[in-house]
């Protein structure tokens, strides 16, 4: 087997616990000992399938959070009617701001409308139209509450601003905000395919290598079990060569998940840059690589000795 294994009935705690200490430290030395290629292989392999959920993973949470801390979705955006002046605009404005209903209300006159577009093109405003002749109408963003902003209400809330007689046209912006969450959902189901996907290609990986190593060392397996060593007993090396296997691969994962925040938090930001804005990027918490590492390492195992076992068993002393 991968390093010495010594038998010993003892039951007592002390014991059991330096049985496995040794198994869990032969299996380490026999990555470095015993097909090292191919170690390196099954780490690259777990390493990469846990990279690209991970990928996702992160890409779904930093689109979350910046979806949470913007109002699309929960906004109406009033359209006035050409006639109305900017002071009735304002006293519009102030209408809806004692709404209770309504947490925000800002106003954009015709004038300010005109100035931000003309200053998007580089111009001046009379380079392109002059007062008199600007053509935008005076618009107000209404703001609801967090508890009004549900269809329903938004849909209630559109049409009693749209019986008003200065209103030409109401617009809810929650037709965007759906189609984000809509490709949220979307990627979430992607990343699950994908995982499962990876998953079972590092399930084959393993359970082809833990075989090999099986068969590898198949005459040394037909020793033991002729001076009484039972199958679980012989497996027990296997199951920790798979939980270093997982270990080893999900820590290279985590660890280039960080590198690939860190280089894609920079090209965003080389980008946002030209918009006068700076984008944090998030990677994964400390728990949740705990937990990468936990799961990975702990499935690995089991595939690892539930591999191992049933090659094992299969294996019977010569005569």
């Amino acid at each position: 087997m991968d390093g010495a294994i010594k038998m010993n009935d003892d039951p007592s705690i002390s014991n059991v616990f330096a049985r496995n200490w040794h198994d869990f430290k032969a299996a380490y030395n026999s990555l470095l000992v015993v097909n090292f290629l191919n170690t390196l292989l099954i780490i690259a392999v777990i390493a990469v399938s846990l990279l690209i959920p991970l990928v996702f993973y992160i890409l779904i949470q930093n689109v979350t959070v910046y979806t949470d801390n913007i109002n699309m979705g929960r906004n109406v955006t009033v359209y006035l009617e050409p006639n109305v002046s900017a002071e009735q605009a304002s006293v519009i404005r102030d209408t809806f701001a004692r709404d209770k209903r309504i947490k925000e209300v800002e106003l954009i006159t015709a004038d300010d409308a005109l100035a931000d577009f003309s200053q998007a093109l580089g111009l001046e405003s009379n380079e392109i139209l002059s007062a008199e002749k600007n053509p935008l109408p005076h618009v107000i963003v209404v703001t609801p509450q967090d508890e009004y902003t549900t269809d329903d209400y938004l849909e209630q809330m559109a049409s009693e601003i749209k019986a008003n007689r200065e209103v030409a046209m109401v617009q809810l912006d929650k037709q965007w905000f759906n189609r984000l969450h809509s490709l949220i959902a979307f990627l979430h189901a992607l990343t699950t395919v994908v995982s499962v996907i990876l998953l079972m290609s590092v399930l084959l990986t393993i359970i082809n290598s833990i075989a090999a190593r099986v068969a590898t060392h198949r005459n040394e397996i037909e020793v033991m079990k002729l001076v009484g060593a039972t199958n679980t007993y012989i497996c027990r090396p296997y199951f920790y060569l798979g939980l270093w296997f997982g270990i080893l691969g999900s820590l290279v994962a985590v660890w280039l998940s960080s590198l690939a925040v860190v280089f894609s938090e920079s090209l965003v930001n080389g980008i946002a840059e030209a918009y006068d804005t700076h984008i944090s990027l998030h990677g994964l918490t400390f728990e949740e690589m705990l937990l990468v590492i936990l799961v990975a390492s702990i499935l690995a195992a089991l595939v690892s000795s539930f591999c191992a076992y049933e090659n094992i068993a299969k294996i019977e002393p010569s005569e």
